[in-house]
């Protein structure tokens, strides 16, 4: 047989005694060992390191709650103004809390439960919370009845009158702010906040009393109609002067005048 013609040999070619090694095989080569070892140790330090960090970042933002994915009925009275809250009996029995709503995803009070303010009403909904406020979202917006207009004893009380006010602080999401974000407020959180009030969330006044907690104040406009504002303001200082009410302990400012704070372009 005539001899095969030899071809010249590539530079990068395995030779017979250089370590080769496939995926595959149980054992890696001592060379190879050598070579990826520091580079493994020290991709899982920076992983270690970097999990640490965002964990420490995660800490920083407000300690709100999101029981994502756990659906609840809910049965009260739909108030749409000044803001759109459920009235139902308080723990123990005395009283009433208001219960914010919003609907599913980066939208305010879903169309099902429009135009029924002052009625009884069911729907299975989400619980979301901060600091003694709590938030549902109608997550099922189908699941949605009103029954008709309340009774009188169930119907909430007129709002307790607290003065003209003028106040200075963040605007933001109050959805995000009270748990589905962490953090819901700040600069970092400007882009979901903006869609979030665009697509008709309530908007809130966060006065900081040292840090980044402080008191969340709902906004509306005068007479309680939903407010009109530029969106694009939130994650940023404000000034608001308006009418201050208090619905069964919950604050409302009715607006009359908003415009960014110093700081705020």
């Amino acid at each position: 047989m005539a001899d095969e013609p030899a071809f010249p040999r590539h530079p990068n070619a395995v030779g017979p005694d250089d370590a080769f090694y496939v995926g595959w095989q149980p054992v890696m080569p001592a060379p190879f060992v050598a070579l990826v070892r520091p580079v493994v140790i020290a991709l899982a330090l920076l992983l270690a390191l970097g999990g640490a960090a965002l964990a420490t970042q995660a800490t920083r933002g407000q300690p709100g709650v999101f029981e994502f994915g756990q659906l609840r009925e809910y049965e009260g009275v739909l108030y749409e103004r000044p803001v759109p809250a459920l009235r139902v009996p308080a723990p123990g029995g005395e009283g009433a809390v208001n219960l914010l709503l919003v609907g599913f995803g980066k939208f305010g009070l879903p169309p099902q439960a429009r135009g029924h303010h002052g009625e009884r009403v069911r729907f299975r909904g989400t619980v979301i919370s901060q600091g003694g406020v709590t938030m549902i979202e109608i997550s099922d917006a189908d699941s949605f009845t009103a029954f008709g207009e309340a009774t009188r004893g169930e119907q909430r009380p007129p709002p307790v009158e607290l003065g003209e006010v003028t106040l200075v602080g963040e605007l933001v999401d109050t959805k995000c702010y009270l748990g589905v974000m962490r953090p819901g407020f700040g600069k970092v959180h400007r882009g979901c906040a903006t869609r979030c009030l665009s697509g008709g969330v309530p908007p809130g006044l966060l006065v900081r009393h040292g840090g980044d907690y402080g008191t969340v104040i709902l906004l509306a406009g005068p007479g309680g109609a939903p407010l009109e504002f530029d969106p694009r303001w939130a994650g940023l200082p404000v000034r608001v002067v308006g009418a201050l009410q208090s619905h069964e302990g919950t604050p409302a400012l009715l607006v009359s005048e908003m415009t960014l704070a110093e700081g705020g372009a």
